[in-house]
């Protein structure tokens, strides 16, 4: 059974991990983020109204796209599992989710889709049962909802992770793996999120040319954490 490191201790693992194989992951990285914006920009396309209609057909269309990226994120995962294991990356492991039981990934997506829905719908009842809305509540409902989910949704941070690690099983175990694991790790999790977010906003002062670098470092370290909580707990 290994220590659980610090944050500090994670990223420099991360950097270690990464150190020399920037060249080799960021084609990746440009490949999965094209990807994503072309899987979750395609709503775009539809017809947009105030109508209690459209806002199913969007939370649908929106349900869509997310299961399908799962499995892309599947196979990005993958390929940093291989990165912070120190292992050589082969052809195809981006698309790799697709021809491992991809219905359990897509079961993990749909449910995090669903309990954002659960999350935000005191915000969008608000927004179509009142003719007159208070600017306050309106955000302040939306605010609340979206801080309810991601304390809600911490506990299944390691679910993808999981999918990857252990293809045999099932849809309930791996939900319920992640929940056991990050029981008590929820604030350290979320402290390593939060480490990130002062690079990422320099990435975005380099127009987004940084953020080719900071991904894989966020994504490593995530990978960290992830096997040095598996590794805790064996």
């Amino acid at each position: 059974m290994k220590k659980l490191k610090t944050n500090a201790e994670l990223r420099q693992t991360a950097r270690g991990a990464l150190s020399g194989r920037y060249t080799e992951i960021i084609p990746y990285v440009l490949y999965y983020v094209v990807m994503t914006s072309l899987i979750t920009g395609w709503t775009s396309i539809l017809p947009y109204d105030d109508s209690l209609f459209m806002l199913l057909i969007f939370t649908l269309a929106d349900i869509v796209s997310t299961a399908i990226l799962s499995i892309f994120e599947f196979g990005f995962l993958k390929i940093f599992m291989q990165i912070c294991c120190k292992k050589s990356l082969k052809n195809g492991l981006l698309f790799s989710g697709f021809s491992n039981n991809p219905a359990r990934t897509v079961k993990v997506s749909v449910l995090l889709s669903l309990l954002l829905c659960i999350c935000m719908l005191p915000h969008h009842l608000y927004y179509y049962m009142n003719s007159e809305l208070s600017i306050s509540l309106y955000f302040g409902l939306a605010i609340a909802g979206m801080l309810v989910y991601y304390i809600l949704v911490l506990s299944f941070s390691q679910c993808m992770y999981l999918l990857v690690d252990f293809p045999t099983l099932e849809f309930s175990e791996i939900v319920m793996l992640s929940r056991k694991l990050m029981k008590g790790q929820k604030l350290r999790y979320l402290g390593l999120q939060i480490s990130f977010l002062p690079l990422y906003l320099l990435g975005l002062l380099t127009c987004g040319v940084g953020l080719l670098w900071i991904m894989p470092y966020h994504y490593s370290a995530n990978t960290c954490f992830y096997l040095n909580l598996v590794a805790s707990k064996e």
